[in-house]
């Protein structure tokens, strides 16, 4: 499918075999929003859930654990990472899923630090795995096209 957008009325068309009027919505939204230099509202995401800070009882034995799950939630959307040390490495991998009460499928998910950005396609479950990064404090930003999921700081 192809998509143009006129940059004087800010009208978008679709062509080609499968149109599918809410993709083409928000892609045009998409692409007016960045020609115009609006930005997309942001939802800031809390932490619901880490494992790594789970409260163990005295006398409880501890449990080697290799994965860390997080989970973040803002209004109807929840992310859930599954974060892996990678044996003999000082990379960890990172799996995830996206999950929207509304329906609403998200276009990509970032990771950010101010030297590199990872940048992931999402499937569409919402879900998406990171093979290599390195341990140390992110940015999130789970974009949806009008509005983005962000997670302003986490240490992975």
């Amino acid at each position: 499918m192809s998509f143009q957008l006129d940059s004087r009325s800010g009208q978008g068309a679709a062509s080609g075999l499968l149109y599918l009027p809410h993709v083409a919505d928000q892609a045009a939204e998409l692409a007016h929003r960045r020609a115009v230099g609006r930005p997309p509202a942001q939802e800031i995401a809390v932490l619901a859930f880490d494992s790594q800070e789970r409260t163990v009882f005295a006398g409880a034995r501890a449990v080697a654990m290799r994965s860390r799950r997080l989970l973040f939630q803002s209004g109807p959307t929840s992310l859930d990472l599954e974060v892996t040390g990678l044996a003999g490495r000082r990379e960890l991998q990172v799996a995830g899923q996206v999950v929207c009460r509304t329906g609403e499928q998200p276009l990509e998910v970032r990771f950010e630090q101010p030297s590199r950005q990872y940048i992931l396609s999402v499937d569409r479950r919402g879900e998406f795995e990171l093979d290599s990064i390195k341990a140390g404090p992110y940015s999130l930003a789970i974009d949806f096209g009008p509005w983005i999921m962000a997670v302003p700081s986490v240490t992975l």
